[in-house]
């Protein structure tokens, strides 16, 4: 229910679709109130039987890692699970022993400093996510008041289309029976008890979870799912912990320091043991200095075993020096700094829509610059969701002399002209492109004389023009404003596309103007009395109106199963005609010169004879068995074609995907996409790109980047290594499950090649910095030993000793991860490939260190 002023509602705007009300086969919902269908929800009647029977859970959803009683114990198991931090666990722990070479307090304080910084920036996040939890539950429509979200467009029943104020709800009686909780976004079965009579409820019906609503202030509506059992809910599942490579690399390098650690505390123990044993020899002290006559266990001759284990956990302890005990919180600080950076970089801020970018989580920062493989979401992550319409076909001729930004960009980058001899740099750009690219129409950015200004009519095909462009106009689900001011049009569009052909009809001379629950109306030209639309920015002043009011028999709205949409109209003249319009199984345009396609599907002539006859196991194998021909005989292509210079492009169906996907292909078809310059998977379904990514990231064991905006990518985003997520106009589900978010694609460049670039140089060579100075910091001490007979004697003072990694050489290498700037961000766009040197220097620079100190060892 609404609060506060309310618009005025105009009812000839109120649209229910009578046409396209909810109508099922009886048996879908002869399921009601049997297994999975036992949902039931009594409308005005909470102390009713039929409530209080049902235990349905409350409204309270929680994203969050922790709880208040969890955190805790939770986060001090995460922080223990770090080997080196366990290992200084236990070292502080045995420090409170005799054996401890330093004192208790000086081993302890370090390791609680550094775990209490890394707790609180875990409790920092997770109150960040908790922050961002939405409050919503899913509605059955009530009202008529049609909206839409996501998925496509909601509708009220028509039999509660009169409910439109709240005094009609007041004593407002119904029984919902539906099915259970399920994960199943677009299919809903249920019936709405009402005066005594059933009404099926479809997914027409249904508003979900944290939906927006448009094109109406308000909506009254039951609640049918709560928390959890919400859809949206019940299709989140718990984020994968990600970590980057560099950190994977890390470890290996500190369970190398480990077993240096272990070998050094050993061989000091075995010379220990040895010297001890010598220690009293025909009664003459080497050592007398260490009373071995009088010891009792530590420098006891006669049990000079004992003494040299015990040796060896002193060792332990002293040599611990050696793993550097800040580096994980050191990193934890700079990358949070680094995000900072990332979110306030204002050359990736997108001002029309107020959106900055924003790292969601700090832990992939360095990942960035290790991109090998991006794998993209096309509508609305590749088109930001604007569409424009620019040429067309019709009865085999091409109209239209628009260019995209992708061609005027190629065409800047290479110098060369654009067609009609135009060049780039010249002062006819206006003619090229034309008044109406310049008029500011939104959607529309098509010049063509021949169909421009009505001269369509002299066009030999002109009937077919007529019916293209009346299709345009009629076969959608639009709704037109109209300015009651200056007559103009605008429209509310459930998709760009759909808002591009309406508008392009109208431009051309084909305009939509009203809709009623039953019938559009157009204003529009008749070839044959000439008479034309008065809009003097189309025609001239002399030209006469034609209104034409079409009936709506029936909506067949787009699926991904037809993949297409199409109405039922009847004219004026009494003729009913199927207007339809939808996309081409492969409707592919490869900019690329140079770049020879690929093109794997199974519509050949013997699946589609298997398809009449219906036999679904021979169409699986024989499906399976064309997918995987045409996978080898695209790789014996490669082969011949080795050594010549063509670039490839892999374009592949959902529906060949699913056979490319089983095990016993899938690494066939992996290894022909790895040798393609780009692949393209049409139609594919969400868990067909969360299998494309999964497959990508194990077999070729290289960072992978999934960037997409909808709901449908969410799978994709958390499988890849680093998951993009773009603020657009297909909700919010998208950036709430991705790790970086961002407002348009054209931002990702910066993002990869400049921040991408900076993060992974001052993450790694940061790193080596601490390795280095842990490791020439223990070698110190471990030389000292053998001077002091490996007695096990500190070289330093305790709280220098633990000072010495927490905090004085800790500030320079965190500065020198935060600010270090080896080139500016226009060299890094410039030069893309300056990012890739910094993982070799980084291990050789290790190698130099490793040789030279243990040269140093091996001289001594």
């Amino acid at each position: 229910m609404g609060h506060g002023k309310r618009r005025k509602l105009h009812f000839s705007k109120i649209y229910t679709f009578h046409c396209g009300k909810a109508s099922f086969p009886e048996e879908d919902h002869s399921q009601i109130g049997g297994p999975g269908f036992s949902r039931v929800v009594v409308c005005n009647e909470p102390n009713s039987l039929d409530t209080s029977i049902h235990n349905y859970p409350d409204n309270y959803v929680r994203t969050t890692k922790y709880t208040l009683a969890t955190f805790f114990p939770k986060s001090l198991f995460e922080q223990f699970r770090r080997v080196a931090n366990f290992f200084f666990l236990v070292t502080g722990i045995v420090s409170f022993t005799p054996l401890a070479p330093y004192t208790a307090v000086s081993a302890i304080v370090p390791l609680f400093f550094v775990i209490g910084v890394s707790m609180l920036k875990e409790a920092i996040e997770d109150w960040r996510r908790k922050q961002q939890v939405c409050d919503h539950s899913p509605l059955i429509a009530c009202s008529s008041f049609e909206f839409d979200y996501d998925f496509g467009v909601n509708l009220a029943l028509e039999v509660t289309s009169s409910l439109i104020d709240d005094s009609n709800f007041k004593d407002f009686k119904a029984t919902l029976k539906c099915e259970d909780p399920n994960a199943n976004l677009y299919a809903f079965v249920g019936t709405m008890e009402y005066e005594e009579q059933q009404h099926p409820l479809s997914p027409q019906q249904l508003l979900l979870r944290d939906s927006k609503l448009r094109n109406t202030d308000y909506v009254y509506g039951a609640v049918i799912f709560t928390g959890h059992d919400t859809k949206v809910m019940q299709n989140s599942m718990d984020p994968p912990s990600k970590r980057s490579r560099v950190e994977r690399k890390m470890d290996q390098i500190i369970y190398f320091l480990f077993c240096t650690l272990f070998l050094m505390a050993f061989v000091g123990s075995v010379v220990f043991g040895v010297t001890t044993k010598e220690d009293l020899k025909d009664g003459i002290m080497k050592r007398w200095y260490l009373k071995p006559d009088d010891s009792k266990v530590y420098f006891d001759p006669r049990r000079a075993p004992l003494a040299a284990f015990l040796h060896f956990l002193t060792a332990l302890m002293l040599y611990s020096y050696l793993i550097p005990i800040s580096l994980y919180v050191s990193i934890e600080i700079v990358k949070i700094l680094q995000s900072h950076f990332i979110n306030q970089d204002i050359n990736m801020y997108y001002e029309e829509a107020d959106k900055p970018a924003h790292a969601r989580t700090s832990n992939l920062n360095e990942e960035l610059g290790q991109v090998d493989t991006v794998l993209s979401d096309k509508t609305g992550t590749l088109t930001c969701n604007s569409m424009e319409f620019m040429k067309c076909s019709v009865a085999g001729t091409a109209y239209g002399r628009g260019i995209t930004e992708v061609e005027r960009a190629m065409a800047k980058r290479k110098g060369s002209p654009f067609p009609n001899g135009m060049v780039i740099g010249e002062d006819r750009s206006e003619e090229y492109y034309g008044d109406q690219a310049n008029s500011g129409v939104k959607g529309f950015n098509f010049k063509d004389e021949r169909i421009m200004n009505g001269n369509w009519v002299n066009e030999p095909h002109s009937d077919v023009i007529q019916k293209f462009f009346q299709l345009l106009a009629l076969c959608h689900t639009v709704i037109p404003e109209v300015d009651e001011e200056t007559g103009k049009v605008s429209y509310e569009a459930e998709s760009p596309d759909e808002a591009a052909f309406v508008i392009a009809a109208r431009e051309i001379g084909f305009e939509f103007y009203k809709r009623t629950q039953t019938t559009v109306s157009l204003h529009e030209l008749d070839p044959l009395s000439g008479r034309k639309i008065d809009r003097p920015t189309l025609y001239s002043e002399q030209q006469l109106p034609v209104c034409r009011e079409y009936k709506i028999l029936t909506i067949l709205e787009f699926n991904s199963t037809r993949k297409r949409m199409s109405v039922i109209v009847q004219t004026v003249e009494g003729k009913i005609v199927l207007l339809s319009k939808g996309a081409d199984r492969f409707a592919c345009s490869l900019l690329r010169q140079g770049m020879k396609q690929i093109v794997i599907n199974s519509d050949t002539s013997e699946i589609k004879a298997l398809e009449k006859v219906g036999d679904k196991d021979a169409i699986t194998k024989a499906s399976r068995e064309c997918v995987l021909q045409q996978i080898k005989q695209a790789r014996a292509q490669f082969v011949a074609s080795a050594a010549s210079s063509y670039a490839y492009a892999l374009i592949i169906d959902g529906k060949s995907l699913v056979y490319a996907l089983e095990d016993e292909i899938k690494y066939k078809f992996l290894e022909l996409a790895i040798g393609c310059a780009s692949v393209i998977c049409c139609r594919s379904s969400p868990k067909q790109k969360a299998l494309v990514t999964r497959l990508v990231k194990d077999g070729t064991r290289r960072t992978t980047l999934a960037i997409g905006d909808g709901a449908n990518d969410v799978g994709m985003l958390q499988e890849a290594d680093i998951g993009i997520g773009i603020s657009g106009a297909e909700g919010m589900q998208a950036v709430m499950s991705s790790d970086i978010a961002i407002a348009q694609f054209r931002f990702l460049e910066r993002l990869l090649l400049v921040h991408g670039h900076w993060c992974y140089r001052r993450i790694t060579s940061m790193i080596c910095y601490f390795f280095y100075k842990n490791v020439v910091f223990g070698v110190t001490v471990f030389l000292f030993e053998g001077y002091a007979s490996f007695s096990g004697q500190p070289a330093y003072d305790d709280w220098f000793l633990s000072l010495y990694n927490v905090l004085f050489t800790s500030l320079p290498a965190i500065a020198l991860g935060v600010f270090d700037q080896d080139v500016s961000a226009r060299y890094c766009l410039k030069v893309p490939p300056s990012a890739t040197v910094i993982l070799n220097y980084c291990i050789s620079l290790l190698c130099l260190i490793w040789q030279h100190h243990f040269g140093q060892i091996s001289f001594t």
